[in-house]
């Protein structure tokens, strides 16, 4: 396991890591996982919408949905302006490159993502958007796709349940001989 601290790369500089990767014969470049917080999280939704290879991540504490965030932010007067007025530049990326945007680009890759219900920095509703918008492209294998809410938490809790759900995630979807075979739908039959 290749294990990057005290490094936040952007989604870019991702795909150098990952041929870096390629090239080991001692690495695995068949199951790449990411696990991310807050920030690194954030970067996380942008990189599993733009890099392929990555099969499993965990974020938390992140969103995927940056005009939902900032939306957040207003509404719970983190924003230090007086206006709450987003740049025109900032809109544009958003426009461009918000992950929520690509939402049809990130299954099969397993995903986990853990957030908050009174988190302040990253606000609930804008993970749930996300949520709400990449939920019908796992439809083939939803089992694939988790978003665990920890009601009455900030942006921070207890780390030992993160850890015990990021490791439970990666042995699943990284390191098990073969991934979970997808659940048969359960349909109620009228007797």
């Amino acid at each position: 396991m290749l294990r990057l601290h005290s490094y936040q790369p952007t989604p870019g500089d991702w795909g150098t890591v990952i041929d870096w990767i390629e090239t080991r014969d001692d690495l695995r470049d068949d199951r790449i996982g990411y696990t991310g917080g807050s920030t690194t999280a954030i970067i996380g939704f942008g990189l599993i919408s733009m890099e392929p290879r990555i099969t499993c991540a965990a974020l938390i504490a992140g969103s995927g949905s940056m005009r939902e965030f900032v939306e957040g932010w207003k509404r719970n007067y983190n924003w230090q302006e007086k206006a709450f007025e987003v740049w025109a530049e900032t809109e544009a990326l958003f426009e461009k490159w918000d992950p929520v945007l690509f939402v049809d680009r990130v299954f099969p890759t397993a995903l986990l993502m853990i957030n908050g219900s009174d988190d302040k920095i990253i606000p609930i509703e804008s993970i749930r958007h996300y949520y709400d918008a990449i939920r019908p492209h796992y439809a083939k294998d939803p089992d694939r796709l988790r978003f665990v809410i920890f009601e009455g938490a900030g942006h921070g809790w207890d780390q030992k349940w993160n850890t015990f759900m990021v490791v439970d995630w990666f042995d699943r979807y990284l390191i098990q001989d073969e991934p979970p075979k997808p659940r048969p739908s359960r349909t109620l039959k009228k007797k």
